[in-house]
């Protein structure tokens, strides 16, 4: 039988659901080291994947305008949406060491 979350679990896991690192969590690591999976919404606003990516929101917006963005983007009128599943791919795979010489 499954034990019945305290209050602080479920605190947590909102915060999670919104984009805020837990507590006492280094930055860098907050959403991609410690987080399982199952916390992460299916998709995440811009603000929100770039934390996963360790990059500042204003990169990454400008990375979704420039059609730069390492993942899909779902656009709805002005509404930006990442998918969470590639982005943990891409996070857990790492970046390509040999990048195109030349």
């Amino acid at each position: 039988m499954r034990a019945q979350p305290t209050p602080s679990d479920v605190a947590k896991s909102v915060e999670l659901a919104h984009g805020k690192q837990p507590r006492g969590a280094p930055r860098d690591i907050a959403m991609s080291a410690s987080l399982p999976r199952a916390d992460l919404p299916a998709v995440l606003d811009v603000p929100q994947a770039a934390r996963l990516l360790g990059i500042g929101r204003t990169l990454a917006y400008e990375l979704v305008r420039t059609d730069q963005w390492p993942t899909p983007v779902l656009r709805v009128g002005r509404l930006i949406k990442i998918p969470s599943r590639p982005l943990i791919e891409l996070v857990s795979a790492g970046y390509p060491t040999n990048i195109a010489d030349g």
